[in-house]
């Protein structure tokens, strides 16, 4: 039959679809954002549902108005396709420079109600930005040590190779 000819590990069409639909990822570069209004404005683009971006106009809100939409109208709403949003803002330390507040919140909604479904992921190269710059202990910090000499021409010749 065709449902036994699938690869061997691969969950069905269908299942697969349903997983897609339990988590929402974004990934976001912070050094793209001038303002907390604008970076806002992307999150709620990723994680509002259809039915939330006709009702209200997202571009019109205040930095304080697109949190709010956050955390009371958008991860709380039923008509959500996800069980899980990850955001992922890679240079978070320039987003700080403009966002502090927003970004400050947006870990809160991420630390307070886990039924919320939303989780925060900054990557920085200062290890203790979340302590020194918005005064909060993340709930984990992984670090990557840098690579050496040897690694980085190893990488290179990999590439080349390729």
């Amino acid at each position: 039959s065709k449902s036994s000819r699938r690869r061997s590990g691969a969950p069905p069409r269908d299942q697969r679809k349903q997983q897609q639909q339990q988590l929402k990822v974004a990934t976001l570069k912070g050094t793209s954002y001038s303002s907390a209004e604008m970076f806002l404005r992307t999150v709620v683009s990723h994680l509002a549902p259809p039915s939330l971006r006709e009702k209200f106009d997202f571009d019109r809100m205040s930095a304080k108005e697109l949190l709010e939409a956050l955390a009371g109208s958008i991860l709380t709403n039923k008509k959500k396709r996800y069980g899980l949003a990850v955001i992922v803002v890679d240079e978070i330390d320039s987003l700080i420079a403009v966002a502090c507040d927003a970004v400050s919140k947006l870990f809160g909604l991420a630390h307070g109600k886990s039924e919320l479904g939303f989780c925060l992921v900054g990557i920085a190269n200062a290890i203790d930005l979340p302590q020194r710059t918005l005064g909060i202990s993340p709930t984990e910090v992984v670090v990557f040590e840098p690579y050496n000499h040897q690694r980085l021409v190893d990488i290179l010749k990999d590439r080349i190779a390729a």
